[in-house]
């Protein structure tokens, strides 16, 4: 007995006093509720400040509210009355106060780890600016990438991943959708992680370095420091290296940057770093920033363009409404899969009436309607680097849809594109560069043959505007011809291209006095030129007559004492005599004509050059 009753007097002492030790928990539990609940709301108010000002919440502060959150949940439910029983006296049983201990200590024990993180300064700052990466992740979900496209897309992206590769370079023109693609690439490089920063910078036309510098700080979060562009660029440097692997974006190049100017390391500097570059001219990539590794990103094909009209005019009901269908082809025929075009269209026309529609189209096809083109396309012709490469690509233009090289290179010594070029080999070696030029620019395209060349319908159609406004040239083609320029123009007019028309009879003669270039492609081999034709165009550099019957030339081709250039190609010939009135001939072609016999007098042009007398 005397042993039981130590032992029970034990437990009972080491009891009492274990819950006297504890029964401050107990005593506090409803002032450890009240302050709990009082920090929480406190933090909560300031979280949604934070939240206004398009912060990002610290981890730690979310994980202590989500924990707060939990622990009161429990405290509620304790509250109820299955969990206030636990803790009441009965006539059976003592107040639960092992239960109420519990609770208590657990919420006195929550309270503490908030004053600790309020006295540690954990909660100094509950925000951080967000992520410019899941961010710019976040803001790229609206952009779609078209199946013509992904090749270029996983092509860019594998170049990107490639450890031999540091600088890549996507070219295209004005309106193809390059910001678009590298926006896509952008987004895919951040959900696969690739990078561990991407800082994306629009250069744009006359770049200035120190706007640059302070974008890429600013993405990457640290204030640039430096009075000049030195100390920028060192400053820049020195953060960017601290970086394992980031991409520099740089968009819209118009000419070469030194990127070490910047405070870009590139190369052996740091290969952690690399650099995607988009330009509308691929020797601004190759030539003026040596990238090696360049993309050209084409126009919409197939059924994009519509399927990118019908989703930007938002309106799902074509089906229903044929008419809304047709003449949406339509527009997408004009606007040639070039995106800016159709976007910019379909927007116009969203929850238009169909009257608009038509009004659209009617302006679209009379070139009233493409002013934002041109408005980008002026800015790439502008950017031309010559006089001799605007005239090029007008030349280009005034020839249709599909220039030949041969075409070119005799039109262009007759109209003298080719300065400093003695022979017809120096000319052809010019025109090769210039055209190179333009190809690069994305201005013309390559053609299914060798020597054939491919102007984009949009790109043609701003072609022809500015040849039309500050050349005052003339062109009709593939349609009836009915009615010609009226005086005053055709006193202005620099160039005239009559190509494959139908034409019923051409007049007594043109007065245009500034006339350089002439192209008459008959659809009626039989139409009829009088003598007195050219004597009102005495100025004149290039004449190109096709598929014409002459039984003699007119005799007014005397007076074109000026030209450089004639092409009789695919002609029937008689007397030809007059020819050798054009002493300052240097090119004379007459591809597959019938010749019934070369006159004496070709001996008189001594200063003839070429002479294409190919067959079919």
């Amino acid at each position: 007995m005397e042993i039981v009753s130590s032992i029970a007097g034990t437990v009972v002492e080491y009891t009492v006093g274990k819950i006297g030790h504890q029964l401050k928990y107990l005593y506090c539990y409803k002032d450890n509720v009240e302050e709990l609940q009082s920090i929480k709301e406190r933090l909560q108010n300031s979280v949604g400040l934070v939240k206004r000002k398009n912060e990002e919440i610290r981890v730690d502060v979310r994980n202590w509210l989500n924990d707060a959150d939990v622990l009161l949940e429990i405290i509620t439910e304790f509250n109820g009355d299955n969990g206030q029983a636990k803790t009441r006296c009965s006539k059976w049983s003592c107040p639960n106060l092992w239960s109420r201990h519990q609770l208590s200590r657990k919420a006195t024990k929550m309270m503490e780890r908030a004053s600790k993180f309020q006295v540690g300064g954990k909660f100094e700052e509950i925000s951080q600016p967000k992520d410019p990466q899941k961010l710019l992740a976040l803001s790229l979900t609206d952009f779609e990438i078209y199946k013509s496209r992904e090749s270029t897309l996983n092509q860019v992206v594998e170049a990107l991943a490639d450890p031999n590769v540091n600088m890549v370079g996507v070219y295209g023109l004005g309106g193809v959708g390059k910001s678009t693609l590298v926006n896509q690439v952008n987004k895919k490089i951040v959900e696969d992680q690739l990078f561990s920063v991407v800082v994306p910078a629009t250069v744009k036309q006359n770049p200035v370095l120190e706007d640059i510098q302070k974008k890429i700080a600013e993405t990457l979060g640290f204030e640039l420091r430096g009075e000049n562009e030195f100390l920028r660029a060192g400053s820049l440097l020195a953060r960017l290296k601290e970086e394992r692997s980031i991409l520099i974006i740089l968009d819209d190049l118009w000419e070469g940057l030194d990127l070490k100017k910047i405070g870009i390391p590139i190369g052996n500097d740091n290969k952690g770093c690399k650099v995607l570059l988009t330009s509308r001219n691929l020797d601004v990539l190759s030539t003026g920033m040596g990238c090696k590794c360049n993309f050209k990103l084409e126009v919409l094909s197939e059924g994009e363009p519509l399927e990118l009209f019908k989703k930007m005019s938002e309106l799902d009901d074509f089906d229903k409404n044929p008419e809304l269908l047709t003449i949406a082809t339509k527009i997408v025929e004009l606007c040639g899969g070039l995106p800016i075009s159709i976007v910019t269209v379909a927007g116009a026309l969203r929850n238009k009436e169909l009257h608009h529609w038509k009004d659209a189209l009617q302006r679209l096809r009379s070139n009233m309607g493409m002013e934002y083109v041109n408005a980008s396309m002026r800015l790439s012709y502008d950017f031309l680097r010559s006089p001799e490469l605007k005239s090029t690509f007008l030349l280009c233009a005034m020839m249709g849809n599909h220039p030949h090289l041969d075409d070119l290179l005799k039109y262009g010594k007759g109209l003298g594109l080719f300065i400093g070029s003695d022979s017809m080999e120096d000319a052809r070696n010019q025109l090769c560069t210039l055209v190179s030029e333009l190809k690069a620019s994305c201005m013309l395209v390559k053609g299914d043959f060798c020597d054939d060349l491919e102007m984009h319908d949009v790109v043609r159609d701003f072609a022809m505007s500015i040849a039309s406004n500050e050349e005052h040239a003339f062109e009709v083609k593939f349609k009836k011809l009915d009615e010609w320029p009226d005086g005053k123009k055709l006193k202005e007019c620099k160039k005239i291209s009559l190509r494959g028309n139908d034409i019923s009879e051409l007049p007594e003669g043109l007065i245009c006095p500034k006339i350089e270039f002439f192209y008459l492609g008959c659809k009626d081999p039989s139409l009829q030129m009088t003598n007195d034709f050219f004597k009102g165009m005495q100025s004149l550099n290039v004449l190109d007559l096709t598929r014409m019957h002459f039984s003699s030339l007119p005799t007014s081709i005397r007076y074109l004492r000026n030209l450089h250039t004639l092409c009789l190609d695919y002609c029937i010939l008689g007397d030809m005599t007059l020819i050798g009135d054009l002493n300052n001939l240097q090119v004379l072609s007459l591809i597959s004509s019938e010749i019934k016999q070369f006159p004496v007098e070709m001996r008189n042009l001594t200063k003839l050059q070429l002479l294409d007398l190919q067959p079919l």
